[in-house]
């Protein structure tokens, strides 16, 4: 093909070329994010396949990875879920009228009979194998009525890497004390968990994302007024020590959690140090770590730009089975 062929414009052909080429280029683009894209850490233990949306301005392509919180007006973080009794007290609450705590904080949070469960993700946090496949069900169970479930099934901390957690024979307890701790003595059972550091997860997955075009329920009830909220509740069996600090002093907490409730553990709380000493955290007495957690939640409480309205205390231990049939 000549350039006589586009008339008096020796330059037409030119700029179809790179018009084609530039066509072409976002093809090969969508093909390769569709096939090649490798899930990241943080998401290469759930159960759907990262996606990228390529955004064209000017002549240069830019990709934003897609945010597992995408699309979650509301959001709760369940970090130590254990058999998931939380997702079903925020999605059942009628089923559950002994929840008083998990009931009145969701209800303060995410508004009363006018919410809409379908505007709400739970995301699971539970690293007990045995758990798995409750988890399972749950998952079935409310994406049969259109609700939002996934399970993390890793543990959390201020690192990645993996961890000897113990089952420390209390089954009929449902395994409540699974955690780094060996408190059973040779009736223990190891067992090698991945571990992820959760103020990555968060600022990865959740910081930032985008909202959905359609809300279902109406939030004029809540403060701010029809403000998408993230809700975390902690427990982690000791593990918070050394997790709320990373979530402080990274921001994240303060930059994307709207409120987090939770147990802090006091007795004999032990940590590294690291390779490069740091890292230590040595609370031999309750007393020593109840000290240390005033001071954390003090330091907490003189942020003045932050999203957290509060780090409660408050816990739900109304239940520890679950009798309602799925």
């Amino acid at each position: 093909m000549s350039t006589a062929s586009y008339g008096n414009d020796p330059f037409q052909y030119a700029r179809w070329s790179s018009l084609i080429m530039a066509i072409v280029s976002l093809i090969a683009a969508a093909w390769y994010l569709s096939f090649e894209t490798p899930p990241s850490f943080e998401t290469s233990f759930l159960d759907s396949p990262q996606t990228s949306t390529p955004n064209v301005e000017s002549n240069k392509i830019e990709i934003r990875r897609r945010k597992l919180g995408d699309g979650c007006y509301h959001i709760f973080l369940d970090v130590g879920a254990n058999i998931g009794l939380h997702a079903r007290f925020l999605y059942e609450p009628h089923s559950y009228p002994e929840a008083e705590t998990a009931k009145s904080i969701f209800e303060t949070e995410f508004g009363t009979t006018a919410r809409d469960n379908r505007d709400f993700c739970v995301f699971a946090f539970e690293p007990n194998p045995i758990h798995r496949a409750r988890h399972e069900k749950l998952k079935k169970h409310f994406e049969e009525s259109g609700l939002h479930y996934r399970h993390v099934p890793v543990a959390v901390s201020d690192f990645d890497g993996n961890m000897t957690f113990f089952h420390n024979d209390d089954a009929n307890d449902e395994e409540q004390g699974f955690s780094d701790h060996k408190v059973a003595g040779d009736k223990a059972v190891e067992e090698v968990v991945p571990v992820i550091r959760l103020a990555d997860w968060i600022m990865n997955e959740i910081y930032e994302r985008e909202l959905p075009s359609k809300i279902y329920g109406n939030y004029s009830d809540i403060t701010p007024k029809n403000a998408p909220k993230v809700v975390m509740k902690m427990d982690i069996e000791t593990q918070e020590h050394a997790v709320v600090p990373d979530l402080m002093y990274s921001g994240v907490l303060c930059q994307t959690v709207d409120f987090a409730f939770g147990e802090f553990h006091y007795p004999s709380v032990r940590y590294g140090p690291g390779a490069d000493g740091r890292g230590g955290l040595t609370l031999q007495e309750g007393q020593d770590a109840q000290n240390y957690v005033e001071q954390l939640l003090r330091a907490f409480h003189s942020v003045q730009d932050c999203v957290t309205k509060e780090f409660s205390q408050l816990t739900e231990g109304s239940y520890l089975h679950d009798d309602v049939p799925l």
